[in-house]
């Protein structure tokens, strides 16, 4: 996850001042592309997470049932 803001933060960053130089407004595009990197970010995040957490809910899941079976046999 943080892997995945830093690279958003910097395309944002590096497009920023690549559309600065090449039509001379210094600050405008940069200002412009960092605050835009926030909601990108967030939604990527949201995304990731959507798509891992029935994974881990599902081997969470798989081991609380396996130990209560074991726990079972046991006793």
């Amino acid at each position: 996850m943080g892997c995945l803001t830093l690279v958003v933060i910097l395309i944002g960053l590096f497009l920023g001042l690549w559309l600065d130089t090449r039509f001379d407004t210094r600050p405008l595009f940069i200002i412009i592309m960092m605050v835009a990197s926030i909601p990108v970010t967030l939604f990527l995040m949201f995304r990731v997470v959507m798509k891992v957490a029935p994974k881990l809910q599902e081997l969470t899941t798989g081991k609380t049932e396996k130990t209560i079976q074991e726990t079972d046999v046991a006793e």
